[in-house]
């Protein structure tokens, strides 16, 4: 099955490492998360922006979701892509495209001069141990190179955190939702998935996560997964007949086993919680104990609960 998305970094300002990690470089990550609110409710959603302690180098998928669940409740959340790391003390960009090229996402990061103190204030700011950056975020759907849509992002953010944002501006249409997100096999498939969630309003969450960058990271290795019979048919009640992409990126222990997978991107997102318990039990011994990327399409077929 043909790559549903081509992603393309582009790279600024790449600063030079040192052996302090204070003088490391600021790398960025962003995850887009989906939203689907299940009520009428809007007040959890509205001007969501809070931090969270952690650099997200060790989160899991679902750690990540339950913690967007706990301040959104009554919802559904996937997540559907990973952007970086990239530097990011200069700027740092994304465009993921879609297969037939006329539509895409792009995404700009960049620091944000702090401003001049006010008249009185002191020149320099309290010492807190732990510099603080605001940045800009810009995140558009493309089409035809124009943009369709773009959600902005301004906010402050401390290195080793993860600022998470959403809000009634990140609200997008079924159409664009669909259009931009997914690829369904064929239009019956389409219009099914449609008709399962037009009732929702749904909505984008991004993860924007600021940190030093490692020493001297290794280079991913390729890794091809393994013959999988129970990828033939994952029966799904949210979505039917239905194709997608996975792409992963993997940490193997010492063994080989896989410890820790992050998702880079997911085009099937109702059913990639069960993927990923199938992929925990995949072992690639020549890679022990390296970062490893992953790659592979998913099918579900038609599900209906008797009763």
């Amino acid at each position: 099955m043909a790559r549903l998305f081509v992603a393309t970094a582009l790279l600024f300002g790449v600063p030079a490492g040192a052996a302090d990690d204070d003088d490391l470089p600021l790398v960025v990550e962003v995850r887009v998360f989906e939203v689907r609110r299940l009520n009428s409710d809007f007040s959890p959603i509205e001007d969501l922006s809070f931090l969270v302690n952690t650099d997200g180098s060790s989160v899991q998928v679902s750690e990540w979701l339950a913690t967007l669940a706990r301040r959104i409740p009554d919802a559904y959340f996937a997540q559907l892509l990973t952007l970086g790391p990239a530097p990011a003390e200069s700027e740092a960009g994304w465009t993921v495209r879609r297969r037939d090229g006329r539509r895409a996402i792009r995404a700009r990061f960049r620091p944000v001069p702090d401003e001049p103190p006010s008249a009185g204030e002191p020149a320099d700011a309290p010492e807190t141990g732990r510099p603080e950056s605001r940045f800009r975020l810009d995140f558009d759907l493309l089409r035809g190179g124009a943009s369709a849509q773009q959600i902005s992002v301004q906010s402050a953010i401390e290195p080793g955190m993860t600022r998470m944002v959403s809000g009634l501006d990140f609200e997008i249409t079924l159409s664009r939702y669909l259009s931009w997100f997914r690829e369904p096999g064929d239009l019956p498939a389409r219009e099914e998935l449609y008709e399962s969630i037009r009732d929702q309003n749904v909505y984008l969450a991004f993860g924007i996560t600021f940190r030093r960058q490692d020493p001297a990271p290794a280079l991913p290795v390729r890794l091809e997964p393994p013959e999988e019979p129970r990828f033939r048919e994952l029966r799904s009640p949210l979505v039917g007949n239905a194709e997608g992409t996975l792409r992963l990126r993997v940490h193997l222990d010492d063994q080989g086993q896989v410890a820790h997978t992050e998702i880079l991107e997911t085009t099937l997102p109702e059913v990639t919680p069960r993927v990923l318990g199938i992929v925990f039990g995949w072992r690639f011994p020549h890679a022990a104990g390296r970062e490893g990327r992953l790659f592979f399409p998913v099918r579900t077929v038609r599900f209906v609960p008797s009763g």
